[in-house]
């Protein structure tokens, strides 16, 4: 199975790979990027495919189930522009600008009109036009090229925005949402930037929406301020002004607003002690930005060793990390973050119970630990959710590691990867 798996993935990208057995393994070779074959999951190759609803009984769009015995399709899925991770459930975003998920649909968090169980990729139903596209708990957004967003999944918290707390198994439009440029999505509240302007909505418990008060919104409300970039984290926000300070709010019972207390703050104020900044990343209870010095800085729950300090502690302020100074992505989860390095690596620090380090070992550590799988192959793209990461090589490989109770990394694979493992397409 882990032979029929390698090939089949060069039949996907349209490369001109040959599988290579030797003392080390399986590696493939040729002209695309080398990778070797750590830890391939041995289970179906299931085609992503729609799945037809009492509205829509037609043939689907995507070829018939194929036997794996027999040869597939050169490139069905296409090649994978972005990845994004929610809590139990993946979605990617195609060269072709379409949306396809996996994982829980019990909230309708895959798009596709239904919370029916579904194995393998499936394509979110009436979305196209994606330009890029963001995962919350349960629920996701996504950009589109022609201006404005679409949001689907649950909603309880008002998290889409679309003026109800009725969760959507289908996209819809956010209300009051116009110029839309960039999205971002909490665990339970959605954010959106359009120019310098911020609104939020959904869950409010801390502040984390930003306009004073601490009552959920179904709609999106405005936050005081101008702002260049903005991420939701779990029941916080953080986002990065226009004069390149960093400004946070929402929950703080972790130093998660970094303004030297542990007081929730229903408006933006500064983090501190840090003078100008480039946020990187935002996990659940914890942040990362870059100094003018090309440092990088974190602060909040470092707990289980997050902020990659070589400690295992909570920090109220931003503190150096200094292992990290070649950072050339950094994406941030429940815990736990994972950082590209110019030296065409990845390293991942903190929690690591569920494998979210891609170590193999299954245990916490508050030093970066680097993935010895992308030593040769560095993902173009990284991203992370509440319990795992995922990775992008050369826009056709796509290795997950982390939580997969749910087969939200890859269908029909263990109940957690300590490894990356490629994704069965």
């Amino acid at each position: 199975m882990r032979r029929r798996a390698l090939i089949t993935l060069a039949a996907l990208c349209g490369c001109r790979w040959d599988v290579v057995l030797g003392a080390d393994g399986i590696s493939l070779r040729g002209d695309a990027a080398t990778l070797d074959a750590p830890e391939v999951i041995d289970a179906p190759l299931v085609p992503p495919r729609d799945v037809p609803t009492e509205r829509d009984a037609g043939p689907p769009d995507r070829p018939a189930l194929v036997d794996v015995t027999e040869d597939i399709p050169e490139t069905p899925m296409g090649t994978l522009r972005s990845v994004a991770l929610g809590g139990d459930f993946t979605c990617v975003v195609r060269s072709d600008d379409s949306v396809w998920c996996w994982g829980a649909n019990d909230r309708g968090q895959l798009g596709v009109g239904t919370t029916a169980p579904v194995t393998g990729p499936v394509r979110v139903r009436g979305l196209g036009g994606v330009s890029s596209m963001v995962a919350g708990g349960r629920h996701a957004c996504a950009l589109l090229r022609a201006g404005g967003a679409r949001c689907w999944g649950a909603n309880d918290r008002g998290q889409l925005g679309d003026g109800s707390t009725t969760d959507r198994a289908t996209p819809v439009s956010p209300a009051g949402l116009d110029g839309v440029e960039q999205v971002s999505a909490g665990a339970e509240h959605t954010c959106a930037r359009s120019g310098e302007a911020v609104r939020c909505s959904g869950a409010n418990d801390h502040g984390q929406l930003g306009d004073g008060s601490t009552t959920d919104r179904a709609g999106f409300v405005a936050v005081a301020g101008a702002y260049r970039r903005v991420l939701a984290g779990g029941a916080f926000t953080a986002a990065e002004t226009a004069s390149g300070a960093v400004h946070a709010w929402g929950a703080n019972d972790r130093g998660q607003l970094g303004d030297g207390t542990m007081t929730d703050r229903s408006t933006p104020g500064p983090v501190m002690g840090a003078g100008a900044l480039r946020l990187l990343a935002v996990g659940h209870a914890h942040a990362l930005a870059r100094a003018a010095d090309g440092s990088t800085l974190g602060w909040g729950d470092g707990g289980r060793g997050a902020l990659g300090d070589g400690a295992m502690a909570v920090r109220t302020r931003p503190v150096a990390i200094a292992g990290w100074r070649e950072l050339t992505s950094v994406v941030a989860g429940d815990g736990f973050t994972c950082g590209a390095l110019g030296s065409d690596a990845v390293s991942c620090v903190g929690a690591n119970e569920l494998g979210q380090l891609g170590d193999g070992t299954g245990v916490d550590n508050p030093v970066p630990q680097r993935i010895t799988e992308f030593s040769r192959s560095q993902p173009e793209v990284l991203a992370a959710g509440p319990r795992g990461a995922c990775g992008i090589i050369a826009e056709t490989a796509l290795w997950c590691w982390g939580d997969n109770a749910a087969g939200q990394l890859s269908p029909g694979g263990a109940a957690r990867l300590l490894r990356p493992a490629l994704v069965p397409r």
